[in-house]
């Protein structure tokens, strides 16, 4: 892990306690200095939120309500049939002979959600400075996930490492005749199920694999689908 990372990790969850950031904030001060600061700040908020229960507070709350009640059920009535619509379409996103996915609620540290950020804000720099990893490293790391590439009309780049909730990954881009696909490479995850995200104004599918899991990322639920498709257990 390096600096840039380990402070972006940091900034986002102060309480994080993966190997990999340890690992590093053992080894640089700056890091370990901003680790401390962050931490001390923490508590020292957590402690400011510690405030009494003024008296009365459950009366000031309840009586109100008495006098809204015909509006408060119906809003959770709206509430609930917009949520249930929500979770009725979420599985048509990937059209109607997938499987059903679940409908998930996913935090902004969700590995899908940060496999957006990162394809959003990285990787055009990435592919304008024409980074290109090794393909024979790539095709290792593919059958260390237990998985393999169809044959088909596809262009495949090999970017080359990337980080992930801070573990290491690996980064490559598919050109298919749908369009442009992003997929990151992850030994470090066993999701149970796939997830679908939405996020920017992109897509991302989260997939299990059998020694891992892999995200796909385009710009439309079809082009995710059309590459995930392209993924086989190898």
């Amino acid at each position: 892990m390096n600096c840039l990372a380990c402070r972006r990790l940091l900034l986002a969850s102060p309480r994080e306690n993966a190997p990999t950031l340890h690992a590093h904030i053992e080894q640089c001060a700056d890091c370990m200095r901003l680790a401390q600061n962050l931490q001390a700040f923490d508590r020292r908020l957590a402690r400011a939120m510690r405030l009494p229960v003024p008296d009365g507070l459950a009366e000031r709350i309840v009586l109100p309500r008495i006098k809204t009640r015909r509006w408060h059920y119906g809003a959770v009535a709206a509430a609930l049939v917009g949520a249930i619509a929500i979770g009725a379409m979420a599985p048509t996103l990937l059209e109607s002979d997938e499987p059903a996915l679940a409908a998930t609620a996913v935090g902004p540290f969700h590995p899908a959600v940060e496999a957006i950020a990162m394809v959003v804000e990285q990787e055009p720099a990435l592919l304008k400075e024409g980074r290109v990893g090794d393909p024979r490293v790539l095709e290792r790391k593919l059958k260390d996930l237990g998985l393999e590439l169809k044959k088909s009309n596809i262009s495949i780049r090999y970017i080359g490492k990337c980080q992930l909730r801070g573990n290491d990954c690996d980064h490559l881009v598919l050109v298919t005749p749908e369009g442009h696909a992003s997929v990151i490479l992850m030994a470090d995850e066993h999701p149970s199920q796939r997830v679908l995200v939405a996020d920017r104004r992109m897509t991302a599918l989260l997939s299990p694999a059998p020694a891992g899991a892999y995200i796909v990322v385009a710009e439309s639920p079809r082009a995710v689908k059309r590459a995930q498709k392209l993924f086989v257990q190898g």
